[in-house]
């Protein structure tokens, strides 16, 4: 992450701006000051389809129609 003044930033934005393009994130500061931070907006999609991979690693199915209870009667 980088860290660059506010009037430097201002001064030679599309530059930084290309660099955010490029996926860097640029922090920028006011007198020494974090005041904002600049990075690509996030696929949601994507970032879901991720997640939902990572979770199906990790998942076992097992046998949800059989009841556990062997004298099982719905009738009762």
């Amino acid at each position: 992450m980088k860290k660059v003044a506010i009037s430097e930033f201002r001064a030679h934005m599309p530059k930084y701006l290309t660099q955010v393009k490029e996926g860097n994130t640029i922090l920028l500061t006011s007198h020494g000051q974090e005041v904002a931070e600049l990075k690509q907006p996030t696929n949601r999609k994507e970032a879901a389809q991720h997640q939902l991979a990572q979770i199906a690693k990790s998942a076992q199915i097992g046998d949800i129609v059989t009841p556990v209870i062997d004298d099982f009667s719905a009738a009762q």
